[in-house]
């Protein structure tokens, strides 16, 4: 088994002395204006959002029947601006009920009253120039957040203990250095999940996650280009939990062209994984795989003229897969912390879809209706990448391989509407999975119908603003 290096362990002790976690939730914080930087400021804001979600024909092994789920979430922000210092703090409470011992209920739906979100930032950055660095609890958002991502339909807002620098100039481009401790979300066993019962999370000082991004200056037409640079450690806890002692070094490459009204768009993003783990999670696996993953993103749309500005686009997304369990390698490509709703498919007790051994072409069609809703539909098959692993974020495989590579096809749609502009707003959705044969032949596979999750949720915001 690989040992973490001493350069992994300066840094988890370094992060350790960061201030003590605040606080939650995604929530917009508004700059002050020229007069009100001067002097001291407080805001404060939140959200409260209730959703009903149903599955029926449960996708994950070893569950069965029906799924339905209560989400509620509420989130509440405290800025307090003095000078060029600001203090932040998020409270979050994230419950799910109507659940049972048959539901897909996760730390992603559930987390009790917890302190998510809490830091000290200093400098500001007004007009696409100046310099910030902000230590302590913090969400974390970068590029696509394909990898790192504070997800807006999870749940669960997902934080990090540690500092962030930011440098923005129109001559040199955005840079942003990080180098953090991802938090735990707690509790992790299905009785306290299903219970709603409170733990406070908790630093993970066995796993660090750091690196760079870097979107750079250019002078092409609506073009923006990025780069980036992260590393990966974790170690086990003993007595505590097992990981697979993965290392990671991840670099990529994203470019792409704004859509505007009777213009060509696109998006290409590209990753590559290198380093080591062990092949399982079990204290008695010391077999040490050497990692080589990638992920590719391309998409290609068109936007119209008129009402509604229409889009129309063509998508394909491929994440590696273990083709071999038994070379040696590992193969199959690690999502991180990233968004899946963006571009796959909705998360929550539905969550099927991943970036790990997937293949997928889609097309999508979306506009706007009026100033206040916008809707999309969204149809994509799916393969797997290697006949040999488990499909996407299912948990479904044939280490054999023989029950082939053809998973299906999905279509997902979705329809939001402000009700009151920047305060209610309805949101209405409904995905279908249409099984292809590995969903009916793998072993480990449920001998249901085709998954049709459906969702409705409300959110309320309000604050000081």
């Amino acid at each position: 088994m690989v040992g973490t290096s001493s350069f992994f362990k300066r840094v988890r002790a370094l992060l350790l002395l960061a201030p003590p976690c605040l606080g939650a939730a995604p929530v917009a914080v508004h700059a002050s204006d020229a007069e009100g930087a001067r002097r001291p400021s407080f805001s404060w804001s939140g959200l409260h959002r209730a959703r009903y979600a149903r599955l029926w024909n449960q996708h994950r092994p070893g569950l069965a029947g029906d799924d339905q789920v209560l989400e509620l979430r509420t989130a509440l922000r405290a800025s307090y601006e003095l000078g060029r210092i600001t203090l932040v703090g998020d409270l979050q409470d994230a419950r799910a009920y109507l659940t049972d011992e048959q539901s897909g209920v996760s730390t992603a739906i559930v987390n009790t009253v917890e302190l998510v979100q809490g830091y000290v930032a200093i400098g500001k950055i007004d007009d696409e120039r100046g310099t910030r660095v902000q230590a302590g609890q913090f969400l974390l958002e970068l590029g696509s957040g394909r990898l790192i991502a504070a997800e807006q339909y999870r749940n669960v807002a997902r934080g990090f203990v540690g500092i962030m620098g930011e440098s923005v100039s129109p001559e040199r481009g955005k840079l942003i250095g990080f180098a953090t401790l991802p938090m735990t979300t707690l509790p992790d066993d299905r009785d306290a999940l299903l219970a709603n019962r409170r733990r406070r999370d908790d630093a993970d000082t066995d796993t660090t996650l750091l690196g760079a991004w870097w979107q750079l200056p250019w002078n092409g037409p609506s073009l923006s280009a990025e780069v980036y640079l992260y590393a990966f450690d974790e170690s086990d806890d003993p007595g505590e939990r097992q990981t697979p002692d993965r290392r990671l070094t991840i670099s990529g490459l994203r470019i792409r062209r704004e859509s505007r009204p009777t213009h060509w768009d696109f998006e290409i993003e590209l990753v590559r994984q290198t380093g080591s783990r062990r092949a399982s999670a079990a204290p008695s696996d010391e077999r040490v795989l050497d990692i080589d993953a990638h992920f590719a993103h391309v998409a290609l749309g068109y936007t119209f003229a008129g009402r509604g500005s229409p889009r129309l686009a063509v998508e394909y997304e491929r994440g590696s897969g273990d083709s071999d369990p038994g070379d040696g390698r590992w193969e199959r490509f690690d999502a991180l912390y990233g968004n899946r709703r963006i571009d796959l498919a909705p998360t929550g007790i539905y969550g099927a879809l991943g970036r790990e051994n997937i293949v997928t072409w889609g097309v999508r069609a979306s506009r706007a209706l009026g100033d206040r809703a916008d809707t999309f539909i969204a149809f994509r098959t799916l393969k797997l990448a290697a006949a040999a692993d488990a499909f996407a974020s299912t948990g479904v495989r044939d280490s054999t391989g023989r029950s082939g590579r053809d998973a299906g096809a999905q279509v997902d749609a979705r329809y939001r509407h402000w009700l009151r502009p920047n305060v209610l707003r309805l949101e209405v959705g409904a995905t279908f999975l249409s099984r292809g044969d590995f969903f009916r032949t793998a072993p480990n596979a449920n001998r249901q119908g085709d998954p049709l999750y459906v969702y409705s949720d409300v959110t309320y915001t309000f604050g000081s603003d």
